[in-house]
């Protein structure tokens, strides 16, 4: 059965991280990890249909070449978690430190911060522990740590990322996130991403890819034109559509099938 386990949670580079980290997790339980095999097999395969070309390694690059600025999307891009969803980052966070309720008043506590903090795009972790109560401030600091320890590269990613390097390509880091700036610059350097000229954060700049604005925010920090800079990314709405509204080059990243697609719709 162990073969038989391994061999389809290891079809997807993806899926194999997420159940390996599960694993540690889970020893001894079997079942458990049979249903969170087909949980991701259903999360990353079947959730999202889109239409576009799948493309070689080779044939990315030779678009890669056709611009001058290369931009990466962060979670789910260059950086992977070993979870089907973000939260379930707070319920391990909640059993590892045996605090109990921990995982829905940091989902709440969120919610609270992006009403309170309308006037900017997105709010920052320090805005989010604000709306919680005493006892449950140690938990900043260990959920930043957990986010260190458990993201992973993406090999897919990254190949192409050192490959923009070796092109002499101008590359930058843009995420929507509450971690700061700091935060993913140490945790991006850890995984082995060096090089890059800069990381736009929406937690610092007060504005999103999902709207649009971080796109414009960028072009105009950079000061160049939307035709000189592609970015790559993992989400539909706010990597794909979002930055080519404001015109720039964009290819999506497909996990389930470990690859680059190039969107058509």
């Amino acid at each position: 059965m162990k073969g038989i386990y391994w061999s389809l949670a290891d079809y997807n580079a993806y899926i194999g991280i997420q159940c390996r980290e599960y694993q540690k997790r889970h020893k001894n339980v079997w079942g458990r990890r049979w249903w969170f095999l087909f949980k991701c097999i259903f999360q990353n395969i079947f959730k999202e249909k889109i239409s576009g070309r799948f493309m070689t390694e080779k044939e990315t690059l030779q678009i890669m070449k056709q611009y001058d600025v290369i931009s990466f999307d962060v979670f789910d891009t260059l950086l992977v978690r070993p979870y089907v969803k973000p939260t379930d980052l707070f319920y391990e966070l909640e059993e590892r430190y045996a605090m109990q309720g921990f995982a829905e008043k940091r989902v709440s506590a969120e919610q609270c911060a992006r009403q309170k903090y309308t006037m900017q795009e997105d709010v920052a972790l320090e805005q989010i522990y604000e709306m919680l109560e005493a006892d449950y401030q140690v938990m900043a600091s260990r959920e930043v740590a957990l986010e260190q320890e458990v993201l992973q590269a993406n090999d897919m990613v990254k190949r192409l990322y050192h490959e923009a390097l070796q092109m002499g390509k101008r590359i930058i880091i843009v995420s929507d996130m509450y971690l700061s700036r700091n935060v993913l610059e140490s945790i991006l350097k850890d995984k082995g991403y060096v090089g890059f000229e800069e990381i736009y954060v929406s937690s610092e700049t007060g504005c999103t890819k999902a709207s649009g604005n971080m796109y414009r925010y960028v072009l105009n920090s950079l000061g160049c034109n939307a035709e000189q800079v592609l970015h790559i990314g993992d989400n539909l709405r706010s990597d794909g559509n979002a930055c080519r509204c404001v015109g720039m080059g964009y290819l999506y990243t497909a996990f389930d099938m470990n690859c680059i697609v190039e969107r058509m719709d």
